[in-house]
């Protein structure tokens, strides 16, 4: 009888080892799912936050050409003007020289 009494307590023993080791693998299953979908949130998240700052970057460059090309526009009206008031200046003279020779 104390034999019988003995596999009873190991059946017991050997269920709750059992069920432990499948609460475990449940719990490692959990743990991983939610591993998973943190490292995904993660990923999106950098591959937002560096595809926004490759935006800005192309923003910058796309703003200093246009600074670039907006100078360049400047400096050749800027020349244009000098040369157009040099002209006329010098018109301007020739006429009053011209006035003031009479």
């Amino acid at each position: 009888m104390g034999d019988v009494s003995s596999s009873g307590e190991w059946r017991e023993e050997r269920l709750w080892v059992l069920k432990s080791l499948e609460d475990l693998k449940e719990e490692l299953r959990r743990q991983s799912l939610a591993a998973e979908v943190e490292r995904k949130g993660i990923l999106e998240k950098a591959t937002k936050d560096i595809f926004a700052a490759h935006e800005k970057i192309r923003a910058l460059e796309d703003a200093k050409e246009m600074k670039s090309q907006e100078a360049s526009e400047l400096r050749l009206k800027n020349w244009a003007l000098i040369g157009l008031l040099s002209v006329v200046g010098t018109g301007l003279l020739e006429l009053l020289r011209v006035a003031l020779h009479k």
